[in-house]
C-alpha cells in the first residue's frame, strides 16, 4: 500500500473545488480524514466567506475537530463583532447571547 505524499495538498485544493456540492462533498471527506485541524485557515476562510450551506458544513467539521487552532478559530468566526453568538456551559444548551461583548438574556 502506498500513501500520497500530496494527498493533504490534494484535501486542501478540493474543498475550494467551484462547484458548491463538489465543496461540500470534499469538507465532509477532509473531516472524515480528520485534517481539519491541518487545513484551519482553509476552514476559517470558508466559514467567513463561502456560501451559507458550505459555512454550516465548514462550522460542523470545525466543531468535531480537536486542535487548538481549529478551536481558536472557531471561537474567532462564530460570532463577528455586532452579531449574536450563543453563550455556552459545557454541555448545556445555550441561555444567553453577546452582542458587541455584552451577554443579553433572551428572557429578559
Amino acid at each position: 500500500m502506498m500513501v500520497d505524499p500530496n494527498a493533504l495538498q490534494r484535501v486542501s485544493d478540493a474543498i475550494r473545488h467551484p462547484l458548491l456540492k463538489t465543496r461540500i462533498a470534499d469538507i465532509a471527506m477532509a473531516d472524515a480524514f480528520a485534517v481539519v485541524d491541518l487545513l484551519s485557515e482553509s476552514f476559517e476562510h470558508i466559514v467567513l466567506k463561502d456560501h451559507l450551506e458550505a459555512r454550516t458544513t465548514a462550522a460542523k467539521a470545525m466543531a468535531n475537530a480537536h486542535g487548538d487552532a481549529t478551536w481558536g478559530g472557531s471561537k474567532e468566526t462564530c460570532g463577528p463583532a455586532g452579531m449574536p453568538r450563543p453563550q455556552h456551559c459545557a454541555g448545556c444548551a445555550p441561555t444567553s447571547f453577546t452582542v458587541n461583548d455584552e451577554v443579553v438574556d433572551p428572557q429578559d
